[in-house]
């Protein structure tokens, strides 16, 4: 009985072993692939400079992105990407999907009024993209659509 049940114990060892092995190897790749994101916003009080619309240019694996636009104060403090994955049949199993979407985030809620308008304009670059097309959109901190191009990366 106890032979049994130490084999019992070595096997399910063995299964969470391998388990774990699994996930860290899927989590790594996705490590691998992920987008990497730099970016700079500037303020400018408004009429100081024009509005412009989204600008690409792709260079070595990676899109150099600009664009500016006038919304109410302190509506733009920060900015992140997000990107999901893409199952493939050949290793590394996983890529970067091809729609990749720029979120403009705020930690202050929305006033009701805004009083003081300015423009932002942001510059950045998107790297460790592979070659093929890819769709870019921006989005404002309340989910309304800024501009949206496709660019592709060879």
């Amino acid at each position: 009985m106890e032979e049994k049940q130490k084999n019992t114990k070595t096997k399910i060892l063995i299964f969470s072993g391998i388990a774990v092995i699994l996930v860290s190897v899927v989590l790594f790749i996705f490590i691998i692939i992920k987008p990497k994101f730099t970016y700079d916003i500037k303020t400018f009080p408004e009429g100081e400079k024009e509005e412009q619309p989204l600008q690409l240019s792709a260079e070595n694996n990676s899109v150099k992105f600009s664009f500016s636009f006038t919304t109410g104060k302190d509506e733009v403090e920060m900015a992140f990407i997000q990107n999901s994955c893409e199952l493939k049949p050949q290793p590394l199993f996983l890529t970067a999907a091809s729609d990749i979407l720029i979120k403009l985030k705020s930690s202050k809620n929305r006033p009701e009024e805004i009083e003081e308008y300015f423009l932002y304009e942001i510059n950045g670059t998107i790297s460790n993209l592979y070659s093929k097309e890819y769709k870019i959109r921006v989005e404002d901190a309340y989910g309304n659509l800024i501009d949206e191009k496709v660019v592709t990366v060879n």
